[in-house]
């Protein structure tokens, strides 16, 4: 790859897929995001900045939901009755498209999203792998093959509140978790959005992971060694009070990212009181940020691509799940890894002054810190040493998986 290609490829939204694709001797990469999502990449970046490269293309197949849906990320019940019915034949026309382009070569894998489970159909019928990439993390995905057991437990759907504290003693790795801890959707009733959430999740994903030919988890060995040595999937079918509690001297920078309404927007006295020691932005480059070496700590939702750079970059967290993944990767945080303090959902603002003291000053928080470096050390040696789980891993899937299927379609030197 090319020096220009390299720069117009040094953007957030095609790193991840750029940093897997740069490592190896194939001839050409296609990324597909739906029509919605490409759309907003163009508007982000400039009509050019997804113009395909010699060896990089970008195409995008529509996702099904209509016109007059203006954000649909929002809406992920209905997203995922769009996806299972209508992305399937949009999908295999643009691979038949890309097949008969004779400028390029045959499609020879597939890489995509676990949730984007129509992909397999098409893969099996080009013969060629099929890898799934599961975007959250590993405790989650064990945590949702519990799923049948909770509904024949009688754990879910939910009954009341009481039954949230309720230890769940069965899971391995997960010794104490509550029923509070495990991933919002598993205890919705029928009634309640999320049920679709859940029934897409165990229907659409969880059933068909097994027929993946490999799939890829966005972690490392030690980091989840508990669930790996115990367990294996095959077979398995008020923000506006935290400025307050900074004292001089301490600088805070707060993303609040995309917003639905003005209920969500700050107040100017907000901007006008600290404006001297902080930073208000719509978006950050989160990784620059947290690689910082004046990062004392971070403040999220505990989704699974903070908490992770979080801990590949050595900064410990203050926990604030709200729903999905969010609670279960909140409670590995604080009670597994050592480098989260949980802030519930019911926030008051002296609780909130005495987690951020506590995680800047006080002895827990320089606990959390010395666990969060040793986790960023494990973190680079699994993925820059020889040795290291996550370079071999990577290296296994490639020679075992892709590299014997994709040789047959590369061209001769």
């Amino acid at each position: 790859m090319n020096q220009a290609e390299e720069s117009k490829l040094s953007k957030p939204h095609a790193c991840s897929m750029h940093s897997i694709s740069s490592t190896r001797p194939y001839k050409s990469y296609a990324q597909i995001n739906t029509d919605f999502n490409h759309q907003r990449l163009l508007e982000s970046r400039g009509p050019n900045s997804l113009v395909s490269l010699p060896s990089f293309r970008f195409e995008s197949i529509p996702d099904g939901l209509p016109p007059s849906n203006e954000d649909s990320t929002q809406d992920s019940p209905s997203l995922c009755e769009a996806s299972k019915k209508s992305c399937l034949v949009p999908f295999r026309d643009l691979v038949t498209r890309l097949n008969n382009n004779s400028n390029f070569p045959s499609i020879s894998c597939i890489v995509s999203d676990a949730a984007m489970s129509f992909t397999q159909q098409v893969s099996q019928e080009l013969s060629v792998p099929n890898v799934g990439l599961w975007t959250s993390s590993a405790c989650s995905l064990l945590a949702f093959t519990q799923y049948p057991k909770l509904v024949e437990q009688g754990y879910s759907p939910l009954k009341d509140e009481s039954y949230l504290d309720t230890i769940i003693d069965w899971i391995p790795g997960m010794k104490g978790i509550r029923l509070k801890n495990l991933p919002s959707m598993i205890r919705a009733r029928v009634d309640d959005p999320n049920y679709i959430i859940i029934k897409f999740v165990m229907e659409e994903i969880m059933d068909k992971i097994p027929k993946f030919s490999a799939l890829i988890l966005n972690t490392f060995d030690t980091l989840d060694v508990g669930m790996y040595a115990t367990t294996s999937l095959d077979g398995t079918r008020q923000l506006l009070q935290l400025y307050i509690t900074f004292t001089p001297g301490r600088v805070f920078i707060l993303c609040r990212g995309p917003v639905m309404d003005d209920s969500t927007i700050l107040p100017y006295e907000f901007l006008a009181e600290t404006k001297e020691r902080g930073l208000l932005s719509g978006w950050c480059p989160q990784e620059q940020v947290l690689r910082h070496a004046s990062i004392g700590g971070f403040l999220g939702h505990c989704g699974w691509n903070s908490t992770f750079e979080s801990i590949s970059f050595g900064v410990p967290m203050l926990c604030w799940p709200f729903f999905a993944d969010q609670q279960t990767n909140c409670w590995f945080s604080c009670n597994c890894w050592g480098v989260g303090i949980e802030i519930d959902s019911d926030v008051k603002r002296e609780v909130i002054e005495e987690v951020v003291r506590e995680l800047m000053i006080g002895e827990k928080g320089k606990e959390m810190k010395e666990n969060a470096l040793k986790w960023k050390n494990l973190a680079e040696k699994a993925i820059t040493s020889p040795t290291g789980s996550s370079y071999m891993n990577f290296d296994k899937l490639v020679r075992e998986v892709l590299l014997p299927k994709a040789s047959s379609f590369l061209p001769l030197d």
